[in-house]
């Protein structure tokens, strides 16, 4: 079977899909949510219930996260944080803040 993915990959995280009976994702932690548009490596394959899933390094592959919500990160060399303007060559195309700069202003907000 061919998955969309390989160890090594740079992806973007997004959040498992709502379970119409738990009325909250499927097989999600609420620390998860802290991982949600970052930026991981794979660093492992999994399978759950019969669908594809990863490990990634970013959360110590401590979760699983469905094929279904990784997209691949883009490789753009010019692509900088537009808080900081640090190089983010695996980030999202468009406008994008960093995990430092978000979590700055967490604690800013807090």
């Amino acid at each position: 079977m061919s998955h969309r993915f390989n160890v090594g990959d740079h992806v973007i995280l997004g959040q498992h899909e709502i379970d119409r009976f738990l009325g909250a994702p499927r097989a999600w932690v609420l620390y998860m949510d802290n991982y949600v548009g970052r930026v991981a490596t794979i660093t492992g394959q999994y399978k759950y219930m019969g669908e594809q899933a990863y490990y990634v390094d970013i959360d110590g592959g401590k979760y699983f996260w469905y094929e279904t919500v990784l997209k691949h990160a883009i490789n753009n060399p010019n692509q900088k944080c537009i808080e900081c303007n640090i190089s983010a060559p695996h980030a999202a195309e468009g406008q994008y803040t960093c995990s430092f700069c978000l979590a700055s202003k967490e604690l800013d907000a807090s």
